[in-house]
């Protein structure tokens, strides 16, 4: 059962819906079946940051950090690539959004013994 968590900064719950970045970025992974990956096996959900610094060095104020949790088994190369999709899903509602924001996808391998 994959697992997308999003954590992103309090300041960006006045701009966007989290509702509708979950479930873009839940219906982007849902396409996956030839990776035993459907919509109906996935847990997506968000947590807000109210408590965070970000450089200063002239970077976006705001952050979305999306965890992708999988089980083992898949290659590299599909992990990488279920990692940059679900980049691409938060830059561009990002974008349609007007907003920047530094975007970060971290895969977590669950151990093998994990029970859903």
């Amino acid at each position: 059962m994959p697992h997308i968590i999003v954590e992103y900064t309090s300041g960006l719950s006045a701009h966007i819906r989290i509702q509708d970045l979950l479930s873009e970025l839940h219906a982007r992974l849902g396409t996956h079946n030839e990776t035993n990956i459907t919509p109906g096996r996935i847990v997506t959900r968000a947590h807000e940051t109210k408590s965070y610094i970000v450089y200063d060095d002239g970077a976006p104020d705001h952050f979305i950090d999306i965890e992708l949790r999988l089980v083992p088994g898949r290659s590299d190369d599909i992990v990488k690539t279920l990692c940059l999709e679900l980049q691409g899903v938060a830059r561009d509602f990002m974008k349609r959004h007007g907003l920047e924001c530094v975007i970060k996808v971290n895969p977590v391998e669950l151990h093998r013994l994990y029970c859903p």
